[in-house]
């Protein structure tokens, strides 16, 4: 009996690390909104089951999140998604196929970016106006604060930054009630307060 066990054991480990019961043609998770959306695309399924979705804070320890049925089995592309409410402290999704036989594929893993980049491709102060001109792009729907520092590091301006959809956007800060002095701009991610950008500059 334990000879049997063994083997059985062993074949179930061919067969999951040998040829996979699914063609994996891709796989992405990424965050839209508030939501991490995970697409995924087949090329060929082999076998009748479905695809669990797994979460994880470190990349060893999973978590199954969601459960999809696979569409297979089918040698054309089928295409699937999957979507929740994200949580930046756990950045790893894996997808795995287990068959209905109970045999699972590990097919990919991929690690989410919560967080908004952005890029200045103006920073221009009007010295006749007083109005400093910040142009800017971000990947992400985030809600964005620009801060403004004097030199000895006391904040002197907040407010919200335009933002919305992935793009390009323009704002414009009014320096003549400030006075004059050197500042520090620095761009923060509302959600996490956590700053994504800064600019020095003296007016």
């Amino acid at each position: 009996m334990h000879h049997l066990i063994v083997l059985l054991t062993l074949l179930r480990c061919a067969y999951a690390g040998g040829v996979p019961s699914v063609d994996l043609g891709s796989f992405v998770a990424e965050v839209v909104d508030d939501q991490v959306v995970c697409s995924w695309m087949t090329t060929e399924e082999k076998l009748q089951g479905h695809f669990y979705i797994q979460q994880s804070e470190n990349g060893y320890l999973w978590e199954t999140i969601g459960r999809v049925e696979a569409k297979g089995p089918a040698q054309s592309k089928q295409y699937y998604h999957f979507s929740h409410v994200g949580n930046h402290r756990l950045p790893y999704y894996r997808l795995v196929f287990q068959s209905l036989s109970g045999l699972q594929d590990i097919l990919a893993t991929e690690k989410v970016d919560f967080y908004a980049h952005i890029q200045f491709h103006t920073a221009e102060l009007d010295r006749e106006t007083g109005v400093f001109h910040l142009g800017y792009l971000i990947d992400k729907n985030k809600r964005l604060l620009i801060r403004l520092y004097d030199k000895i590091g006391q904040q002197v301006y907040t407010d919200h930054l335009p933002s919305g959809s992935a793009g390009t956007y323009a704002y414009d800060l009014n320096l003549r009630r400030l006075g004059r002095g050197s500042f520090l701009l620095v761009v923060t991610q509302e959600e996490y307060n956590l700053n994504v950008a800064e600019y020095r500059f003296t007016y």
